[in-house]
């Protein structure tokens, strides 16, 4: 077996995803991050270095730590081996028939849910130089929907469990390889586009545009204890979407929904109007005047659509701007799709939703 150090491996891979170089290695923590590989031989191991996170859910009273799943795609499409990584150490990529083969390593658990770094790559051939990525990239940006949170659990009533969470067979990738295009994701459970007027709803993390302009903002501030001014930035110009699609607003409801009065969530929705309309705004500077920026919603709570479909009227208003739009995805079907963990979308909902969504975006592929 020839280990391949990082300087030598990582000019070699193609990123999918917001990765993070770091001095040792390159942290993919994002759903659906990974690299694709291609080499020579039979066989293929990486060295993969998990962090454990709390889980997110539960009070810090009650710590459980969750670990990071991965999965390998040799065809592009299906994730044939899947595993959870819970010690650093060498992980089996590839074991079988000799010959050239071209992998996908793919983290399929979303960023609060344990971050992984690759630190070596090791072969009983050659590592090769992969194929490009190449087309048009959508990025997903979103809440737990957009993780696939738990849609892999038998019913509603199951708990999360990290193992039940497939990023990979969310909606927005099901999308993007329905439509043979690549995508990134940038999502978190229970995110919201801003903290919300008082925060009392928001994570114990960052808000969604206060995420989005850098590298993996998670990543650096728990792990490298990183201040703001100090954080990567997401190189846009050099990793350019050309199809954005947001899906927020199901969290940014909790303000308006447990507001003490009337009055407090006609202010709270105010408040949701005006960052959102902002976050059209940031998507646009941050990726540029060519790319569709889709605001959607579904299939969950619809409460805070009017205001989606409001801010973004007003957006090409004031702007011109025709590559923005808003539409919802269908709800879930009760009698056909049921339900993942917590009341979450299943597979089935997701596999519905990627379908109606790829046929929403179609069009706006074939004038990018």
């Amino acid at each position: 077996m020839r280990e391949y150090a990082f300087d030598a491996w990582r000019p070699l891979v193609t990123p999918h995803g917001r990765v993070l170089d770091l001095a040792d290695g390159s942290c993919f923590n994002w759903s659906c991050s990974g690299f694709t590989i291609r080499f020579t031989g039979s066989r293929l191991l990486a060295r993969l270095v998990p962090a454990g996170e709390p889980s997110p859910v539960l009070p810090p009273a009650e710590p459980v730590i969750e670990y990071p799943h991965a999965g390998v795609s040799e065809d592009g499409k299906t994730l044939a081996r899947r595993f959870v990584c819970q010690t650093a150490g060498w992980y089996t990529l590839y074991d079988g028939a000799m010959g050239e083969h071209t992998l996908r390593l793919v983290k399929i658990t979303e960023n609060l849910r344990g971050k992984l770094l690759l630190s070596a790559l090791s072969a009983d051939g050659e590592l090769l130089q992969a194929p490009p990525e190449t087309g048009p990239v959508i990025e997903f940006v979103g809440d737990s929907i957009t993780c696939g949170y738990g849609n892999e659990a038998p019913g509603r009533d199951a708990p999360f469990r990290p193992e039940e969470e497939n990023g990979w067979m969310a909606f927005g990738p099901q999308a993007a390889r329905e439509l043979g295009v690549p995508f990134r994701c940038v999502s978190v459970s229970g995110i919201a586009v801003s903290a919300g007027r008082t925060g009392r709803f928001s994570l114990r993390c960052p808000q969604m545009e206060e995420l989005y302009p850098y590298t993996d903002r998670l990543a650096e501030e728990r792990h490298g204890g990183k201040a703001e001014k100090d954080l990567t930035g997401w190189r846009f110009q050099d990793h350019p979407a050309r199809i954005v699609v947001v899906n927020l607003g199901t969290n940014d409801v909790n303000p308006i929904r447990f507001a003490s009065s009337a009055a407090e969530a006609g202010e709270e929705e105010k408040w949701f109007f005006e960052r959102y309309s902002a976050f059209i705004r940031l998507l646009r500077r941050l990726n540029g005047p060519e790319s569709w920026i889709c605001c959607i919603l579904g299939p969950l709570d619809y409460y805070l659509y009017d205001q989606i479909e409001k801010a973004v009227a007003l957006y090409r208003r004031e702007t011109g701007d025709t590559r923005a739009a808003a539409f919802k995805l269908a709800g879930v079907n009760l009698l056909t799709e049921g339900f993942g963990a917590d009341g979450h979308p299943s597979l089935r909902t997701h596999t519905r939703m990627g379908h109606e969504l790829a046929e929403k975006l179609r069009p706006m592929l074939e004038r990018v």
